[in-house]
């Protein structure tokens, strides 16, 4: 369905994942349905689907590909708690506000969650670096860093409304 300019309307009942370009560029589509079972979002799955809404929060979703929601700026993600992403997967995602990410995660991509309006992020245990621009100009205000985080590429977390840093050692 990629570049499907007429789509308005996705039914998703049923799908644990969306694959490579599923969506890609759908323009008008408005409303999917059936997101509360989807695990897996492939590269450029719903890119640039910025009317888009999902009926249900994607709570299951846990993977994340290239670009795979790259401004969906009207789907309301709730609080996800992902183990793989990739670049600007959720670049410029306005209603993307909370997240956890995993330990098996070892890299946050570039511009991953570049733009989103992010408030809490937790990084677990486990994750070495934070590449460039992952998360800039966001809303975070507090963060929890790991022992385990060795390197914050440019931009990382520049253009951010930092108040609390939460560094935790390990001895």
């Amino acid at each position: 369905c990629e570049k499907c300019a007429d789509l308005t309307y996705v039914d998703l009942r049923g799908a644990e994942a969306v694959g490579k370009n599923a969506f890609s560029e759908c323009t008008s589509l408005k409303e999917v349905s059936g997101t509360d079972g989807l695990t897996k979002a492939d590269d450029f799955a719903f890119y640039d689907c910025s009317e888009a809404e999902f009926n249900e929060k994607p709570s299951k979703l846990t993977s994340a590909g290239n670009s795979a929601f790259a401004y969906c700026s009207s789907i309301d993600f709730g609080e996800l708690y992902i183990t793989e992403v990739d670049k600007y997967a959720f670049a410029y995602c306005h209603k993307l506000t909370s997240t956890e990410i995993s330990g098996k995660v070892k890299i946050i991509p570039e511009g991953a969650f570049r733009g989103t309006h992010l408030e809490t992020l937790t990084l677990n245990e486990g994750t070495q670096e934070i590449d460039d621009m992952a998360f800039m100009s966001t809303s975070i205000t507090e963060v929890t860093l790991p022992s385990s985080l060795t390197r914050i590429g440019t931009y990382g977390l520049y253009s951010i409304k930092l108040r609390e840093v939460h560094y935790c050692f390990r001895y």
